[in-house]
């Protein structure tokens, strides 16, 4: 599609850009090819290898079949082959799913492992390079082996990811990437990997296919809710004079099909080969009629999540919101969408979806907020800051307080106080993407080789306004990320302390943080011996970003497929 408020392309040579969309049930890919001169085109992905067996569809199933070697052997689309279940459980393949790198609630109960010798990491880094190699053959079938050849070397990669994931996350994403071999480890191969939430994603899907805010004004918010196959994600924006958007609220991620229409119709879901029959369940070669009421029971529950959520960003919200856009694979269901409009009428609220394929909003609009990011403030959802120490104040009641911890600073001698949260960075404050937050620090050492500089970011999610002592509930204080300085730049000035009797070397300098962007940047500053602020940079690092166990192993047994969906459809149905 066209999007006709985009401007034209003015770099010099031919880019690509690919988003690549992977979510817990299903992925996709959308790209545009940028031609100097030329307004951007925004195209899905259509064609995937084997789906001229199983229908075709922009989006394929996030399932990765692995052989007994640990070898990718079938992966997306392959993966609903004709018989694949007897080839995987006559060749001892495993079958892993559900490979979200973290931020998601699902009970451990529900999520087998994933193959003893694979992190998370590596199931991403599988999937994203059959994702490339798919997006790869489908350019060269439309638009010419020629014209790949001229962009494999100037690809920019958007990752879309929950709303309720963050730097640790992107940081894993990005590992995989280059374990795919899609960007190099160096400074500019990381720099070719972008990220955006799904929520804000969908925002720019829904503006671009001509979705209207109630009441047209500044005072009037938006709410996108995502509902996806595996998470729901909830985002609230409102509209500025200069037609950009800000975020009014927290965003938040739940967690929770699509072919279900009516309550009073039959549906029949195709769950195993068509070798299966269980005529008291009323399962034919593998294929399972329901009573529509019953599968209404299913629904319900997510029905709820979606109501609540829209409550919940009504409360919190900055502005009131007047209009809700509806997108993501469950939301093209009719039922869902009618029972989901009838719930918020008395909310004061006009539910809308685009009249187009719903499913790929995230995919495209992640390409779209790329070429003309339209959301320039976004909310913090926690506060930041760092763990330093401050100097003893015997005027300051709490400072009294804690006398007794007060303890000379191990260099120049003076009587300080520990565990200081010193914030960066407020919880709820509405930050623009160019604000930049500026923290001074002063690093003392006996050696001048001690200077260097690492300083961790911690976030706060507790209920104090103005957090300080970091002692009185140590629980709600969580590592962020590590932020790397380059200080060897930075002059030192030697002092003297009567305390110790000795000199030391000291170096001032300010650690510069953008939060308003999808991710967390950072710069060092300082003032050279000219007087003038040189800057330099910085690196995130996220130490922490261990894989999280969140995947899913299978071995495909037919005669356990049917145990357990009987178990299922006999409790849940009350054919027992």
């Amino acid at each position: 599609m066209t999007f006709t408020t985009l401007e034209k392309y003015e770099g010099q040579n031919r880019r690509l850009l690919l988003a690549f969309d992977i979510g817990a049930i299903f992925s996709g890919i959308s790209y545009s090819v940028l031609e100097p001169g030329k307004v951007p085109v925004i195209l899905p992905v259509t064609c995937y290898p084997s789906q001229d067996r199983t229908g075709g569809d922009i989006k394929i199933p996030t399932v990765i079949y692995y052989d007994t070697g640990g070898r990718p052997c079938a992966t997306g689309a392959e993966t609903l082959a004709e018989g694949i279940e007897e080839d995987a459980e006559g060749n001892g393949w495993s079958k892993a799913q559900w490979h979200g790198l973290g931020g998601f609630t699902f009970s451990p109960e529900t999520i087998p492992p994933l193959p003893l010798d694979k992190t998370i990491v590596q199931v991403f880094a599988d999937y994203m390079r059959y994702l490339y190699e798919c997006a790869k053959a489908h350019i060269k079938d439309t638009h010419g082996e020629h014209v790949w050849r001229s962009l494999n070397d100037d690809i920019t990669y958007i990752l879309t990811h929950p709303n309720g994931w963050g730097g640790a996350e992107q940081a894993q994403m990005r590992n995989a990437a280059i374990q795919a071999g899609l960007i190099s480890d160096t400074h500019e191969g990381r720099s070719r990997v972008t990220f955006v939430t799904e929520g804000e994603a969908s925002l720019h899907f829904c503006l671009a296919n001509g979705l209207s805010i109630a009441g047209g004004n500044e005072d009037a918010g938006v709410l996108i809710v995502d509902a996806g196959g595996g998470t729901i994600d909830v985002t609230s924006y409102r509209k500025l004079k200069d037609d950009s958007f800000e975020e009014i609220a927290i965003p938040t991620c739940e967690t929770t099909k699509q072919a279900f229409r009516r309550d009073d119709e039959q549906l029949r879901i195709q769950f195993a080969s068509e070798s299966e029959d269980d005529e008291y369940l009323n399962i034919r070669s593998g294929c399972i009629t329901i009573d529509g009421d019953r599968v209404a029971k299913f629904f319900e529950p997510s029905i709820e999540c979606i109501v609540e959520a829209i409550k919940t960003q009504q409360n919190t919200a900055h502005y009131p919101i007047k209009s809700v856009f509806f997108v993501g694979g469950f939301s093209a269901s009719p039922w869902l969408y009618e029972k989901v409009r009838e719930a918020t009428e008395s909310l004061g609220v006009a539910v809308s979806r685009p009249d187009t394929h719903v499913n790929k909003a995230v995919a495209n609009g992640a390409v779209l907020f790329y070429l003309d990011g339209a959301v320039k403030s976004r909310v913090a959802r926690m506060t930041y800051g760092i763990e330093t120490s401050i100097g003893y104040d015997p005027s300051d009641p709490s400072h009294v307080a804690r006398k007794h911890l007060v303890k000379p600073h191990s260099v120049h001698g003076d009587p300080e106080l520990f565990d200081y949260f010193s914030s960066i960075l407020t919880k709820n404050t509405r930050v623009k993407d160019t604000t930049e937050f500026r923290t001074t620090f002063w690093a003392y050492a006996s050696d001048i080789s001690g200077l260097k500089q690492r300083t961790t970011i911690l976030a706060y999610s507790g209920e104090l306004d103005d957090p300080q002592w970091m002692r009185d509930e140590l629980e709600n204080y969580q590592p962020v990320c590590i932020v790397e300085a380059d200080t060897s730049l930075v002059k030192p000035e030697i002092l003297y302390s009567r305390e110790t009797r000795s000199h030391y070397y000291m170096i001032s300098f300010d650690i510069i943080l953008q939060f308003g962007l999808t991710e967390l940047k950072a710069q060092i500053a300082y003032i050279d011996s000219q007087g003038v602020e040189q800057r330099g940079r910085a690196r995130v690092v996220y130490e922490d970003a261990s894989p999280t166990k969140r995947g899913s192993l299978e071995r495909p047994e037919r005669s356990q497929a049917i145990r357990g969906i009987a178990s299922l459809i006999e409790t849940r149905f009350g054919l027992r």
